[in-house]
């Protein structure tokens, strides 16, 4: 049996509770563009927090109609979205280019501006093939990512026009929501799993990402683990449900090494270190460990002996 110890159980039950706090601010904002009590919300933090899910889950629960539009948009793509949905909200995730691209920038300001006449329809003006477009927009905005707007002139004015919101809770709370998510057990593709089984993919995936040192990601459990772990028991994988989610992690853990603000000699070797002292704190021979560094790494067996000499000569 797999059931949670009782002393976890409450642990996740006070976590959960502060955790509806923080979701409950969440919504509110939704709340607030939804009621068009502000014309938008940006919300940002880490991948695989459940940000999206959050989202349109309060707008089905209002009943408000919206757009989804998630991955690359262009300023004319959203100049268009303005006009097809010029009375809705629009739940823009993952288009950080047009917050970036000047002419989308100047469209967001438009679309973003605050009528204080009571009248919240903006106008939008877009000149292409030689004429000027003109979209009235009364709707709301709502865009997700991943990345906290930067702070230079344009985007300082934007970030004036919108309510940010970071979401960004932690291992421990992401932790209770996952075990929370299935304590009733999980289903896929006709295959029904127990609440049993469910923990304890949950726990094998928490002890995974905390060995790798990588951050909880709800996306490793329901677009990984769980539905490997289906395969694996009606036998369509011919290797165990572990081996893939431990893979899965080994990459994150190696995208996110390297990945993030450009790195100096020095933190980069700094890093390579640490991942040494792991490995051979979890690999007894050298094989082991080489073979575990060049998966993790992508390096040579010689980097590996220069680090490790490097931790030598420290003591």
């Amino acid at each position: 049996m797999n059931q949670l110890p009782p002393a976890r159980f409450q642990e996740d039950v006070t976590v959960l509770f502060e955790l509806e706090r923080q979701i409950g601010v969440l919504r509110d904002r939704v709340r607030d563009v939804v009621a068009r009590r502000t014309t938008s919300f940006y919300l940002f933090g880490p991948r695989g927090t459940s940000k999206t899910h959050i989202v349109r889950t309060t707008l089905d629960s209002i009943g408000e109609p919206y757009e989804y539009h998630a991955g690359h948009l262009t300023p004319m793509g959203f100049f268009d979205l303005l006009g097809e949905y010029s009375d809705d909200v629009l739940v823009l995730d993952d288009v950080l280019s047009l917050f970036r691209d000047r002419i989308g920038q100047q469209l967001l300001l438009a679309a973003l501006g605050t009528q204080y006449s009571g009248d919240w329809t903006r106008v939008v003006k877009y000149r292409r093939r030689n004429r000027e477009e003109v979209v009235n927009f009364s709707g709301g905005l709502i865009a997700i990512s991943n990345i906290q707007l930067h702070d230079d002139d344009v985007m300082g004015a934007i970030k004036s026009r919108t309510k940010p919101l970071e979401w960004a809770p932690t291992d421990l709370q992401l932790a209770a929501m996952m075990r929370d998510a299935v304590k009733a057990g999980w289903a896929r593709d006709g295959v029904t799993l127990t609440a049993d089984e469910c923990i304890e993919v949950v726990e094998f995936l928490i002890e995974q990402c905390r060995h790798y040192n990588v951050r909880l990601d709800l996306r490793l459990l329901f677009n990984g683990a769980l539905p490997d772990f289906v395969a694996s028991k009606i036998g369509e994988h011919e290797t165990d449900w572990r081996d893939h989610t431990v893979f899965a992690i080994r990459e994150q853990a190696r995208r996110l090494q390297y990945s993030g603000p450009a790195k100096t000699r020095d933190q980069v070797k700094e890093l390579e270190q640490k991942i040494v002292q792991r490995i051979r704190a979890s690999h007894n021979t050298r094989p082991e460990q080489v073979e575990a560094w060049q998966r993790e790494t992508g390096k040579s067996e010689r980097a590996f002996d220069r680090r490790s000499a490097e931790l030598r000569l420290a003591k």
